[in-house]
């Protein structure tokens, strides 16, 4: 009985100051894209895997509990920068705005330095504590990530989009679609 007590207390001690990680502790480092225009939906990228290739478009956001969606929500964009933004669950993965043309699909690739299409300024268009970022593509930012107006579900599992996310030419501030091209980045 003495033994069991020990054995017990020894495993209880082991299990508290374990540095285990889950997967919300890992994705701290990095925030959700959510969209100002449909503010129920975040970037995400699609098909339950991060691969090569595979598209980014706006679906629910998670609701930051280490839940499934977590892994393909969290990227490196922290705030107002430039240059690569990373999927958090995957570093070796950046967001890709291919030939950077209207209608362009939004994926995620390799990380490549010297890829003009893997480049974002990540700009604010507003004040306060919250204000509106856009995030403008490439050396020329003539290009903006754009939540599709008009697109329509796609149901896929285990689970679908809701908007599509684009490329899209940047929005005089004053354009009535200004909006479907602002963001803010979320902890939670």
């Amino acid at each position: 009985m003495f033994t069991k007590s020990i054995l017990f207390s020894l495993c209880a001690t082991l299990a508290i100051s374990s540095p285990i990680l889950t997967s919300r502790q890992d994705s701290q480092e990095g925030k959700r894209i959510r969209s100002i225009s449909n503010p129920d939906l975040c970037l995400t990228v699609q098909n339950g895997y991060a691969a090569y290739g595979t598209t980014v478009e706006m679906t629910s956001c998670s609701q930051g509990s280490g839940g499934y969606l977590d892994q393909f929500q969290y990227f490196s964009a922290v705030g107002p920068q430039r240059g690569q933004i990373k999927l958090i669950s995957n570093s070796g993965l950046c967001l890709d705005a291919g030939d950077q043309s209207n209608g362009a699909t939004i994926t995620v690739n390799a990380c490549d330095d010297s890829s003009d299409s893997q480049i974002f300024t990540v700009g604010t268009t507003g004040t306060g504590d919250q204000p509106n970022l856009r995030l403008a593509i490439g050396s020329s930012e003539s290009q903006c990530l754009d939540v599709e107006k008009d697109s329509t579900p796609v149901q896929a599992k285990p689970y679908g989009s809701t908007k599509n996310l684009q490329a899209w030419e940047c929005h005089a501030l004053d354009d009535a679609d200004a909006a479907q091209q602002y963001f803010e980045l979320v902890a939670e």
